[in-house]
């Protein structure tokens, strides 16, 4: 590395951290622990960050709570790892 050069952080790499997070590769909904730094930390944290968790939280329970979800016969989720954890796709039938 030399002077001037442009150096990024991922910042979803520290919300990994199995030293702070027990089980940090799985996506827990109801995980109680909130000291990731998704939205900023102190004086830089997002001033919409509450607003934005809680419409999140009640997006999610309505769709979910409105939708019968069922899993396609003999599908199998594919995770695919980056800056993100994310199944590449979810075969659900909506009915």
């Amino acid at each position: 590395m030399r002077k001037g050069d442009f150096v990024s952080c991922a910042t979803m790499i520290a919300n990994r951290d199995p030293a702070e997070f027990m089980c940090p590769d799985t996506i827990d909904l109801a995980r109680q622990d909130h000291s990731y730094i998704a939205c900023g930390y102190g004086p830089h944290l997002c001033l919409g960050a509450n607003l934005a968790r809680r419409e999140i939280a009640v997006g999610i329970h309505e769709r979910l709570t409105r939708a019968h979800l069922s899993n396609q016969r003999g599908y199998v989720a594919d995770d695919l790892w980056g800056s993100c954890i994310r199944a590449q796709k979810f075969n659900f039938d909506w009915s």
